[in-house]
């Protein structure tokens, strides 16, 4: 049995079989892919000792040293602690306290300004930057805001419980200074009642959440709670492991390639008749159309590429769909698209 970066070649007994199938069932990873035997007198080389994990976030620099005996001693460092990748400073815009009518004559002016000079002089992309900076300029400036850092709050610690808990390192400070027995025993009794508030808190959350219809709030709680970011873990791909970021990359990529058609090159489509049905007249956008689309947006989804919130759409849906049937139907017409509506957020190892 071969182990390499690649992933692990088809085993030829029973015992490795076993060995394999352990790995698979448990979502186990194999991290040593250096020989660590070489007969002295073939001089074959083998892996024979194996360190296996269910966290590879865990384990790094895995690698050999001089052993005792024949076989050489497996080293790698283990993080005590998962790191946690510390999310980005978000901004967090406060939509209850803005003048609604102030918002809508902003964007207003921001339309005039737009249709002042002939958009169509202008490419798809000037016009849908000179709209999209100019809205986010008028929602940083009219909406209250704030930036939000650091580790964010379970969902289950209110506010209370945060007053609490801290009541509780108070008075744990206060019992250790001063070593009396009631600091001690007011702190053992405010120890076990936050401590069955937290639980309580725990229990009734995970109870909401599994109770309601939302699929969002539930996936919350499941990133929240991981320990790890291996992504995809390894796959099996005729008799191989596949354990390597690039060989899942592969292996999916194929997987997916092969549910499409693939067209012969040597044996041409055959050419279509002439159709019986007429010709389909040209699309045109309407501002009316934009204007009601916009009205129905959902605004607890959550911004895309360009940052615009489904919020300030709505509620300047007259005022900004003059600007956008323009980009629509311009778009459509020449057939090309801006940047930010090619991308996609998504979470992917590929």
């Amino acid at each position: 049995m071969s182990w390499h970066t690649d992933g692990t070649s088809a085993p030829t007994n029973e015992i490795q079989n076993r060995i394999i199938h352990l790995a698979n069932d448990y979502n186990l990873e194999q991290t040593v892919y250096f020989p660590t035997r070489i007969d002295p007198v073939s001089n074959v080389k083998n892996t024979l000792d194996l360190l296996f994990t269910s966290r590879p976030a865990l384990l790094r620099n895995v690698q050999s040293r001089a052993g005792i005996s024949d076989h050489v001693a497996v080293i790698a460092d283990l993080n005590i602690k998962t790191p946690r990748q510390r999310k980005p400073p978000r901004t967090i815009h406060r939509w209850k306290d803005v003048d609604p009518n102030a918002f809508v004559d902003k964007v207003s002016e921001l339309g005039s300004q737009f249709l002042a000079q002939p958009p169509l002089s202008r490419s798809v992309e000037e016009n849908w930057n000179f709209f999209k900076e100019g809205l986010n300029r008028i929602i940083m400036d009219l909406v209250p805001h704030k930036i939000v850092r650091g580790r964010p709050r379970p969902a289950w610690l209110s506010t209370d419980l945060v007053r609490q808990c801290r009541a509780k390192e108070r008075s744990y400070i206060r019992a250790a200074k001063g070593g009396l027995s009631s600091d001690w025993k007011d702190f053992k009794a405010l120890q076990k009642n936050v401590n069955k508030n937290i639980r309580r808190a725990k229990r009734t959350h995970l109870q909401e959440m599994v109770s309601t219809e939302n699929p969002r709030h539930f996936w919350r709680y499941v990133n929240a709670n991981r320990k790890d970011s291996t992504g995809v873990q390894a796959l099996k791909l005729q008799d191989n492991n596949i354990t390597t970021d690039r060989g899942k990359a592969n292996a999916l990529a194929d997987q997916f390639g092969s549910v499409f058609t693939r067209e012969s090159e040597v044996d041409p489509l055959p050419a279509l008749p002439p159709s019986p049905y007429p010709d389909m007249p040209d699309i045109t956008i309407s501002v009316e159309g934009v204007t009601k689309l916009l009205k129905e947006l959902n605004t607890s989804k959550a911004v895309g590429p360009d940052a615009i919130a489904n919020k300030a759409l709505k509620l300047a849906a007259e005022a900004v769909a003059p600007m956008l049937t323009v980009i629509f139907q311009q778009s459509l017409d020449t057939g090309s698209l801006p940047v930010d509506w090619k991308k996609n957020k998504c979470h992917t190892t590929v």
